[in-house]
């Protein structure tokens, strides 16, 4: 059994906290993994790290990250791709642009937006995984018409992340038997030290 943390440090040379390695975890060895995670809690470094490791060991593959907006899924990606310039791994890279990079391996690890109906990315397929970025704003319909459909015939990974919002798609896989699913709020991110509870009491004290 290897130890992940121990791997993360060595590779990327930052410590994960305990629930983003239970998350990171989960992913590795799952087919549906669903986080409800508070805002700036670690999710999107979670997230890059996980789909660098499935770039790694998928040859000729296809990570695809997908999210409401160019600009969040293109945070998703400049993240990975900080990571994975400024690690061991660099020397991989064979082919950079903006929204996508390809390692020696053949696996390309690409982000695109979902836009109001999905049309820009219809057709493609994801392997090893499909990421959903902030997935409780994409609309029902893309996920079952545009996105489902891109693991259909690789039997690959579906990775949902978010903040929750509303009883969509996001709130029906969380509740289902058949995602693994995690809840993280800002408490958690309090007890390892990434937030404090004074800026939490702050921000609840001007709220309505």
């Amino acid at each position: 059994m290897y130890d992940l943390s121990k791997l993360v440090r060595e590779i990327f040379g930052i410590t994960l906290y305990t629930y983003q390695l239970k998350f990171l975890y989960d992913c590795l060895n799952n087919k549906q993994v669903i986080g409800s995670w508070s805002r700036q809690s670690g999710k999107s470094v979670t997230v890059a790290i996980f789909s660098i490791f499935e770039a790694l060991k998928t040859p000729n593959g296809h990570v695809i990250i997908v999210a409401p907006t160019d600009r969040q899924s293109a945070e998703l990606f400049i993240k990975i791709s900080t990571f994975i310039e400024n690690s061991p791994l660099r020397s991989e890279i064979t082919n950079f642009t903006l929204r996508e990079l390809t390692l020696k391996n053949g696996c390309r690890i690409s982000a695109y937006p979902t836009g109001d109906r999905g049309e820009n990315i219809r057709g493609l397929t994801a392997n090893p995984a499909l990421i959903i970025e902030e997935a409780a704003f994409v609309a029902d319909n893309i996920v079952s018409q545009v996105l489902t459909p891109m693991v259909a015939a690789t039997n690959g990974k579906i990775i949902k992340i978010s903040t929750p919002f509303g009883h969509n798609n996001f709130y029906r896989s969380f509740n289902s038997p058949e995602w693994k699913a995690h809840r993280y709020t800002c408490w958690d991110a309090i007890a390892a030290g990434h937030m404090t509870k004074e800026f939490i009491d702050r921000v609840k004290n001007e709220a309505t």
